[in-house]
């Protein structure tokens, strides 16, 4: 049960017994001489018999030992080959992001999750392969058949539970069979667990799925895995595999099979198995249309995310979908006009692990090609614009006016003096006046900064891409043929019109006068309205939660389509929230009962926002490409202008290039976070990733509008999905276990500092940059992904009036949102001369199956109120989830807070315990309730990181303070580096209350002395 290890330029090869089979096209690693020497030395030594007895035969332990199938595959204890492909990688950087399909997959629990004839088939290599993206294939061992029969024997003995226990999915003889099938065809979608996201299916292969992330096929499961197996697996993937990527399936999808997990379960597994089953697309996540119908005086849409037309992909589109159902697309990563259709805007989408917009309807505009719509001529010279970074133009405001939209960008041309000439370009698009026949758009353009003499060059239309099209310069008419009265109409002094497309526009005498021009674009197509209003949505209930010691928990009565990422409150109190769906809301409390009940939406379609912070006047918000201001000029309670005030980062169609904030400073700084490029992209799209940024207020010129300038802070970062300020202005932000990340993390930001994590085009041969260890090493899998954070401090104005701590014991500590498991963690942080190091501890309970708990938790902030809210999600693209979401609102209630760990301090010999309130002093003062082990972990270009260096610590002395709020736990030899995990019995005796949380998990960087 050993691999082949397929890569080039190395000579290093697992050992094992048996015919290798191995890709003709790729050669191998191989061991050295001496090394295959010694592996041959003990398989020899294994099989040799002793003097004096006669040899025995191999019993199934020992087969597993002579064939080196531990080697490669990792089983339990045994790491398999995962320890040795680091250095592989240290010595062929390229193979970095690799290792994962050099991994084979792990044998743990084999025994239990398949059946007895698949076991013999997978060591006989018979079958289908289920991995295809592996660079490993085990060989073909040449076992006799009863040595094969002993292997099943063994590994099922070993492994597999006793039949009998309790039912974990009920038969569905209640439901009908077409319900059932109709259930599971939806849920393995993104539309309901997202199995798709990562497992190929009928074919349906996952998209953008890392390699770390990639699951076998499921297909025709039933053939191989035992049902029993499956049941228990997919609640708590990370409890049978360690570091196992797939995420626990606990909460059942909404609104399928009567919310029933079981049920929904036993769904999944009939469709996998029905022969043939092919997954079908999954549905749009979100509409956005416009009705059509003028009496409604709808606004117009904008959408600015990744959109799909066709085959082509726009990362950096302007979207506009007019009140009439006209809708007009720019590409302002070229400069062009790219489309026009009559319907629906566009439809959110999710595939695999990515999110994106399509649009449903053909354009009746094609434009082809890369170049820049707009053009100068000065002098007889042609000149396109000049691509800044990743792009030809950026998008400075957009502006809600009746009837449609304006905005305005900046071109640059490099014209051969010592500073580029800089055009300003307002467009104006409104709907035109539609009758029955005939509807339309006019759109407006006003060119600032030409040069005096220069010509401008528009391209209107591009005749050779669609036949048909014709165009009459006499009649300074465009009519699209094939499509049926599709036309676009220029003015008489609108300059002049080529043959080709192109519109050329004399420039001013003075520079300073502006050029302007208009355009109708109209149809004769019958006009298009959407009448239908969908019905309103009835919001859930308050539901009380007890999930947090000392804290009295409601989930907020808000609809189950938010999914918050971030949050914060104005100066009046009003709540504003980012969506990851791309929208901001705002919240308020309907009837003053200190919940907020009642959601509205506040701006137009973003991408992805993941930070929010609000002020008297307007909102900014971070999104993926840009900080954005938000104004609602006419007080109407929805953003009507939005400015650009800082981006340049480098962003592609990756969902995942998110940019997360915004924690702000007394200077009026703003704090970014922005997560890592493991793709292939070019240097301008891999631009200030993995990095976090300090945006610093900087005067505006016409020039350059931008209202912040872009500072590095600290690079090395992977997923840096919560960041956070405290009081005295100490920055932190948290990190995702991963490539060169063997543990979660919490990072000290200090400007200058590098971190772990390297991007994809960064790794190249010498290029090693002293790294700065994480405050806090956050074990794997105890949590999966620690992601927002938020400092547990009572707001300054409740200080001022005295009013008190609003966190007790917990002043000044961190909160962590843990996704997967469903739960809060809290970090506390304690300096040691120049170091910040601490603490992790549960937060929330471990809820039971059957009480309510958070959703997913992703987001937090404190309110000036004093309350923490926590925003949770449920994401296909991170699997277990429909893409809902819900806020829970938590308040301090000292009533309900029990006895257990508030702190662990580091001390000279040992480490101080605090306690959340008085403990038993017998209890306290007996060694045996304290378990105490320490151990590290090494960073790697391989995907996460095993122990190392376990150590039992052993406390010599323990002294409980007078007071009984703290025990002092003297140790032998303190190792700096190492993470000691404390895991405490119960200390306070009380039948009535558990003791919470019970286990710490301290990162002693520094030692005090």
């Amino acid at each position: 049960m050993t691999a082949s290890l397929l890569s080039s330029k190395s000579k290093w090869q697992t050992g094992c017994s048996g015919t290798e089979q191995v890709a003709a096209t790729q050669p191998r690693y191989r061991l050295s001489a001496t090394d295959q020497a010694a592996v041959q030395e003990f398989v020899g030594a294994l099989a040799k018999p002793k003097p004096g007895k006669q040899p025995k035969p191999l019993d199934a332990v020992q087969m597993l030992r002579e064939q080196n199938c531990l080697a490669c595959h990792a089983r339990y204890k045994e790491t398999g080959i995962a320890s040795r492909l680091p250095a592989v990688a240290a010595a062929h950087t390229s193979l970095a992001s690799l290792l994962p399909a050099m991994t084979p997959p792990s044998l743990n629990s084999v025994g239990d999750k398949l059946h007895d004839e698949a076991i013999k088939k997978v060591i006989q290599r018979k079958g289908p392969v289920h991995r295809p993206w592996l660079h490993v294939r085990m060989p073909r061992f040449p076992l006799a058949e009863d040595q094969i029969r002993d292997l099943v024997k063994h590994l099922v003995a070993t492994d597999r539970l006793a039949p009998g226990g309790p039912a974990t999915s009920p038969a569905l003889a209640e439901v009908a069979e077409r319900v059932v099938q109709a259930a599971g065809r939806r849920l393995v979608t993104t539309s309901g667990f997202g199995c798709t996201s990562c497992h190929e299916i009928g074919g349906v292969k996952p998209v953008k799925a890392q390699l770390n992330a990639r699951g076998p096929d499921l297909s025709g499961l039933s053939t191989r895995v035992r049902r029993e197996w499956f049941d228990r697996f997919v609640r708590n993937p990370a409890r049978m595999v360690p570091r196992m990527e797939m995420p626990s399936i606990k909460l059942a999808v909404k609104g399928v099979l009567d919310d029933h997990l079981d049920h929904q379960l036993d769904a999944v597994w009939q469709v996998l198995n029905q022969p043939g089953f092919k997954p079908p697309p999954s549905g749009a996540v979100r509409i956005v249309r416009r009705s059509g119908v003028a009496e409604r005086q709808e606004s117009s849409a904008v959408l600015t995310d990744v959109l799909h037309v066709g085959a082509d992909v726009y990362v950096k589109p302007l979207l506009i979908g007019l009140p009439n159902r006209h809708n007009v697309l720019f590409d302002l990563e070229t400069n062009r006009l790219v489309g026009w259709w009559q319907g629906d805007v566009a439809h959110q989408r999710t595939q695999g692990k990515t999110w994106f917009w399509d649009v449903p309807e053909k354009s009746w505009m094609t434009i082809k090609g890369k170049e820049s719509q707009l053009q100068l001529q000065v002098g007889g010279r042609r000149l396109v614009p000049v691509v800044a970074g990743q792009f030809a133009t950026e998008l400075d405001q957009w502006q809600h006016i009746e009837g449609g939209i304006q905005f305005r960008h900046r071109l640059q041309f490099d014209t051969g003096s010592s500073e580029k000439v800089v055009i300003t370009v307002q467009e104006k698009l409104t709907s035109l006046p539609a009758s029955d026949q005939q509807s339309g758009w006019q759109r407006q353009l006003k060119f600032s900064g030409v040069p005096a003499g220069a010509t401008l060059l528009l391209r209107v239309a591009e005749p050779e891409q669609l036949p048909g099209k014709k165009i009459d310069v006499a009649s300074r008419q465009i009519e699209f043929l094939e499509e049926g009265g599709v036309e676009i109409r220029l003015p008489a002094d609108a300059g002049k019109l080529a043959a080709d497309g192109w519109l050329q526009v004399a420039g001013s005498s003075d520079a300073d006068q502006p050029v302007r021009l208009k355009l109708a674009y109209t149809s004769n197509v019958p006009v298009d309205r959407f009448p239908q209003q969908l019905p309103a949505v009835k919001p859930p209930k308050p539901v009380a939660l007890s999930i947090v010691p000392g804290f009295d928990g409601v989930r907020l009565p808000l609809a189950a389509d938010l999914m918050p990422t971030a949050m914060s409150w104005d100066p009046t109190g009003r709540l504003f929230l980012t969506s990851l769906k791309g929208r901001v809301w705002q919240a308020v409390d309907t009837d003053n009962d200190g919940l907020e009940d009642q959601i509205s939406l506040f701006s137009d379609e973003l991408a992805a926002p993941f930070g929010i912070s609000a002020h008297a006047g307007h909102v900014d918000v971070i999104n993926k490409y840009a900080l954005l201001r938000l104004f609602d000029d006419n007080r109407d309670g929805q953003a009507d202008r939005v400015e650009t005030l800082a981006s340049g980062w480098g962003h592609t169609t990756d969902y995942h290039d998110w940019a997360i904030g915004l924690p702000r400073d007394k200077q009026g700084n703003y704090y970014v976070a922005t997560a890592c490029q493991q793709d292939d992209r070019s240097e301008a799209a891999a631009y200030l990733r993995g990095k976090v940024l300090k945006l610093i207020p900087r005067e505006p010129t016409k020039r350059d509008p931008g209202q912040y300038r872009v500072e590095t802070l600290t690079g090395g970062h992977r997923f840096p999905t919560g960041i956070a300020r405290n009081r005295s202005g100490q920055l932190f932000v948290t990190d995702n276990q991963g490539n060169y990340n063997p543990f979660n993390e919490l990072n000290h930001v200090v400007p200058g500092v590098r971190f772990g994590f390297i991007n994809k085009v960064e790794r190249r041969d010498g290029f090693a940059p002293p790294l700065t260890p994480p405050a806090i090493d956050i074990p794997h899998p105890w949590t999966r992904s620690v992601n927002g954070i938020c400092f547990l401090e009572t707001p300054a104005k409740l200080l001022a009036e005295k009013a008190g701590s609003r966190f007790g014991p917990f002043e000044g500590h961190l909160v962590g949102c843990e996704y997967d498991t469903r739960r809060l963690v809290r970090m506390s942080l304690q300096q040691v001369g120049k170091t910040v190091q601490g603490a992790i501890y549960p937060f929330s309970f471990d809820v039971p199956k059957q009480e309510e708990t958070f959703l997913g938790p992703l987001s937090c902030a404190v309110s000036p109120r004093g309350d923490l809210y926590v925003g949770s999600i449920r994401d296909s693209g991170w699997g277990g989830g429909n893409n809902i979401g819900s806020l829970v609102q938590m308040r301090f209630n000292p009533k309900q807070l029990v006895a257990g760990i508030a702190e662990v301090r580091a001390q000279p010999g040992g480490f101080k315990i605090v306690f959340t309130r008085p403990v038993d002093r017998q209890r306290a003062a007996s060694l045996e309730n304290y378990s105490l082990i320490s151990y590290t972990r090494v960073s790697t270009s391989a995907y996460g990181g095993s122990d190392k260096d376990r150590r039992i610590e052993k406390p010599s002395r323990v002294v409980v303070a007078a007071d009984r709020m703290s025990v002092d736990l003297f140790l032998g030899e303190l190792r700096q580096g190492f993470v000691y995990e404390f895991r405490l019995k119960d200390l306070a005796g009380s039948a009535q209350q558990p003791f919470h949380p019970a286990e710490a998990y301290y990162t002693l960087r520094a030692i005090p002395r």
